[in-house]
């Protein structure tokens, strides 16, 4: 249930919760191509890059569609609470259209919290796509999701995140969104 409302949360479109009783495919099924994700940035060089946006409380930011090496780091001032959901990254699981591309494909996040002046890495996450049966038992690609619990209390979370898919000696990166919203009353 958590995963129908990050969906809906996140993308904002389909009433995910008519996919309650859907049927998910176990995470760790699928190959996941770590080395191209891990090496798309490292955690320092995105701890003191420049943010593509910030935002004081909820929000919703999607990414480019090129976006090569950049860390794509979402600030947020807040650090949220009780009555957020947590912060979270996801790619649309229509956007990835055949079995090949989503299981080649790989989703990396790398939260931070912050301390002071600087941003101390808290968490960092990669996942691989999975090839699933979707709410409404057509196929889609599922798995590509992150997500960091708020930490309330004042203290700022910065999402960069990366999502991309080999391509010969290079990779394609994939479109996602970043979010942060409360939870429904």
């Amino acid at each position: 249930m958590r995963r129908v409302l990050e969906r809906c949360m996140l993308l904002g479109c389909v009433p995910w919760s008519l996919a309650a009783s859907g049927c998910w495919a176990d995470p760790d099924e699928g190959e996941l191509d770590i080395n191209s994700v891990a090496q798309a940035f490292n955690a320092s060089q995105c701890a003191t890059a420049r943010a593509a946006a910030t935002f004081s409380g909820e929000y919703s930011w999607r990414s480019p569609t090129n976006y090569n090496t950049s860390c794509n780091a979402v600030d947020e001032t807040t650090g949220g609470g009780l009555r957020f959901l947590p912060y979270g990254s996801m790619v649309d699981p229509f956007q990835l259209t055949t079995q090949a591309a989503c299981q080649a494909t790989t989703l990396r996040s790398v939260f931070y919290t912050r301390s002071g002046s600087v941003w101390v890495l808290a968490k960092d996450e990669s996942h691989p796509g999975v090839w699933a049966v979707g709410p409404f038992g057509s196929m889609e690609c599922d798995g590509l999701a992150s997500s960091f619990p708020p930490p309330g209390g004042g203290i700022g979370v910065r999402v960069a995140t990366t999502v991309r898919r080999p391509s010969g000696s290079s990779f394609i990166t994939v479109p996602f969104v970043t979010d942060f919203h409360r939870k429904p009353p």
